[in-house]
């Protein structure tokens, strides 16, 4: 995503598509690679890892610096979330502490569970003050990316293909 596309294509091995799990979502852009691209294009979905139903408990703050934040916040409401307010922060973003206060004012406000990615999350941790104080109040939502069935099988021949190579 953050180089161009074309140049990319000649440099790797196989494209992943990463899509929310919903009906047809991957088909569009999985079939535009697959017109650019000769090699293996597979599918993948981001899922929550353990228990979510604290998410229904109270009212949500989410607060995200990642690449497509409205995918994340998407999820929180898949999960059966209420997300009362959406804080979108430039990926990788460095949180101030003035930040950091008015997202816990936020969700103070709104008697709302803080609720940001494990990669925002572990970055916050370690912050003193403000930032400190956000790290404690917020509930990262652990994540990984899951391939379906038939392409988890490819992927994994391709990395026993190129190690053999090397």
């Amino acid at each position: 995503l953050r180089a161009p596309l074309g140049p990319q294509l000649g440099r790797v091995d196989a494209v992943v598509i990463n899509e929310p799990a919903a009906e047809g979502s991957g088909s569009d852009v999985a079939e535009r690679f697959r017109a650019r691209f000769t090699g293996p294009v597979l599918a993948a979905t981001v899922v929550p890892t353990g228990e979510t139903d604290w998410l229904k408990e109270r009212p949500v703050v989410a607060y995200a610096a990642i690449g497509s934040p409205g995918r994340f916040f998407a999820l929180l409401r898949a999960l059966g979330a209420t997300v009362v307010e959406e804080r979108r922060f430039p990926d990788h973003h460095a949180f101030r502490p003035g930040e950091a206060r008015r997202l816990i004012e936020l969700a103070a406000e709104r008697s709302g569970q803080l609720v940001t990615t494990a990669k925002d999350h572990v970055r916050l941790a370690g912050g003193d003050g403000a930032l400190g104080e956000l790290w404690r109040a917020s509930r990262p939502l652990p994540i990984e990316m899951r391939f379906e069935a038939r392409d988890q099988g490819r992927l994994r021949a391709l990395i026993e293909s190129t190690l053999m190579k090397r």
